[in-house]
């Protein structure tokens, strides 16, 4: 009966892990998204506006350095991989003023993010 107990009490404890795990990555990949959908769509735009997307760049860069981490626990690192060179593209075309190479990067990195936040999300295309 101990280990039954002691196996229940294990198993609440992964589900719970789990659970706060995901909701904590897709918390923050939600706050993510929605900077990356506030980045500049276009050339002339990022042109227009330099500052504020290097701002929002670094901004991004900060959360992303913050939650790679609580992605490798549940996440490959080959999905891992694509979103943080996505991001590096990202932040150093802001550094650089490249406005060409800002959007494709930006593209890059929302389409990442989404993929590992439908990963860890609870729905059935996650699960297929």
């Amino acid at each position: 009966m101990k280990t039954f107990a002691v196996s229940l009490l294990l198993i609440c404890a992964v589900i719970a892990f789990t659970v706060f795990n995901t909701v904590c990555i897709v918390g923050r990949s939600n706050e993510m998204l929605a900077i990356a959908d506030s980045l500049p769509q276009t050339k002339s735009d990022f042109e227009a506006d330099i500052p504020s997307a290097l701002e929002k760049t670094e901004e991004l860069w900060s959360i992303w350095d913050k939650t790679i981490d609580r992605f490798a626990y549940t996440i490959g690192y080959s999905h891992i991989d694509r979103a943080d060179d996505a991001i590096a593209e990202l932040y150093a075309a802001a550094k650089n003023g490249a406005g060409a190479s800002f959007v494709p990067a930006a593209i890059k990195f929302r389409d990442a993010l989404s993929r590992l936040k439908r990963l860890e999300s609870f729905d059935f295309e996650s699960i297929m």
